[in-house]
């Protein structure tokens, strides 16, 4: 295990960072950062537990995650070890065996019904790296290629080294379509 922190992030906001020790993960809230999303947000449900503030259910922004807390957290952040496949999702990633905080190392732990991600460098951005804001970009050019989105988003979780490779071939697939989808 590595001291290295990965950062949180919701949007380009940081919020927080994980970090390895003693083999337990730990994460530590950046409470400006994670004070300034609204709604709680900031404080991701399920790495914190909700209570009841006042008439409504937020966060609780005192909590310390635990180990198991974090690992619960990610692993709804990354594909299931029995999915189908799975084996072969675990080589693109360059894994040999299945490991949650590995998994949502090199997957950025993102997914695309939220907006949190996770990074090792700061200076990485949501426009470049988060699945939900690529997809948002590409799926026009989905639609009009004939492609499946489904096939397309399935793609989106190996997201590891030869992922990325794989997605940069699929932009530039779809920069070479556009201007032949557009004059039709």
């Amino acid at each position: 295990m590595s001291d290295k922190k990965y950062f949180l992030r919701y949007r380009n906001t940081f919020i927080g960072w994980f970090e390895e020790a003693n083999s337990r993960l730990h994460y530590t809230p950046s409470r400006p950062g994670a004070n300034s999303i609204p709604s709680g947000l900031g404080y991701p449900i399920g790495l914190f537990p909700v209570i009841l503030s006042g008439n409504r259910l937020q966060p609780n922004p005192e909590y310390a995650p635990q180990h198991a807390d974090i690992i619960h957290w990610l692993s709804d952040r990354v594909f299931p070890e029995n999915r189908q496949g799975s084996h072969a999702l675990l080589a693109n990633l360059g894994l040999t065996r299945y490991d949650v905080w590995e998994i949502a190392k090199l997957t950025h732990a993102a997914v695309l019904t939220d907006n949190y991600w996770m990074s090792d460098d700061l200076s990485d951005r949501y426009e470049d790296t988060h699945l939900k804001f690529k997809m948002r970009r590409v799926l026009p050019h989905v639609r009009k290629s004939g492609l499946s989105a489904k096939f397309v988003k399935a793609h989106y979780r190996t997201v590891g080294p030869a992922g990325k490779a794989a997605w940069k071939e699929i932009e530039r697939s779809f920069d070479e379509l556009s201007p032949a989808v557009e004059a039709e």
